[in-house]
């Protein structure tokens, strides 16, 4: 199964070349905001654990953090969300592209 930056307008006939461009940019800088969003709400919840051990009460010295990564990538996120309904993409039309074979590597 391909990868979405592997995907091409070809693979989608009729479609705007240059916003599905601009969709898989927005979706690839969604995604890596989503991995940071991971691994800041994992850090705080590491940090929770540790505080309730060290003072043995439920302690939330993240909550305001926890707040602001909520809204970590959201504007990425509504980006691509517009993209993808302005090009008329479907879960299924997606799944179908990933799956078929991408084109053959030139031979050198």
């Amino acid at each position: 199964m391909r990868n979405l930056q592997e995907l091409t307008p070809a693979d989608f006939p009729g479609i705007d070349a240059a916003k599905f461009e601009e969709w898989k940019q927005a979706r690839k800088e969604a995604d890596g905001k989503a991995k940071i969003k991971l691994l800041v709400l994992l850090g705080i919840v590491v940090l929770n654990v540790i505080l309730f051990v060290a003072m043995e009460q439920f302690v939330l010295p993240g909550l305001l953090p926890l707040f602001l990564i909520m809204f970590i990538g959201l504007k990425a996120e509504r980006n691509a969300g517009r993209l993808w309904k302005e090009l008329g993409l479907t879960r299924q039309a997606l799944k179908e592209a990933r799956s078929r074979p991408g084109p053959l590597a030139p031979a050198h």
